[in-house]
């Protein structure tokens, strides 16, 4: 189970965090070992939201809603392929690897930058991170 979430006091049982910057993850843990890390970025998330509660919705929001189902297109920047695997049933996995991707509506702008996560079948994976780090376009790549 992959989930985007906004609001990080929903998520703190969860089997792992991925925070998501600049196209990539940056850290992963749970919510306690990354909360432990001084200075992580998803601290300064989950510290952000405890003192603005009601602009979380904003500072955390996915991309923009001009970026629809209708714009995402598996073609890449520089004719990079996307390297996005389903593994067959005996690793149950799915795989991000070294993955760089644009929208074909904004070719210069990259997503992502070497995005590498995994996801184990019965895992829940938390996604979080800034708005436009690539949330919900991790989402919309599975999708397709």
């Amino acid at each position: 189970t992959i989930v985007i979430a906004h609001r990080l006091s929903t998520i703190r049982n969860v089997d792992m965090i991925a925070v998501v910057s600049d196209g990539k993850v940056v850290e992963t843990g749970s919510h306690e070992e990354l909360m432990a890390i001084e200075g992580s970025k998803y601290r300064e998330l989950v510290d952000a939201q405890n003192m603005k509660p009601s602009s979380n919705a904003g500072a955390l929001s996915s991309l923009s809603s001009s970026q629809n189902d209708s714009d995402i297109d598996l073609q890449t920047r520089h004719g990079s392929a996307i390297d996005l695997q389903t593994l067959d049933t005996r690793t149950d996995q799915l795989i991000f690897h070294d993955v760089r991707f644009s929208y074909p509506t904004r070719p210069d702008i990259e997503v992502f930058k070497g995005l590498n996560l995994s996801v184990k079948r019965g895992e829940t994976l938390a996604l979080v991170g800034p708005s436009g780090g690539g949330k919900s376009t991790t989402i919309q790549l599975i999708e397709r």
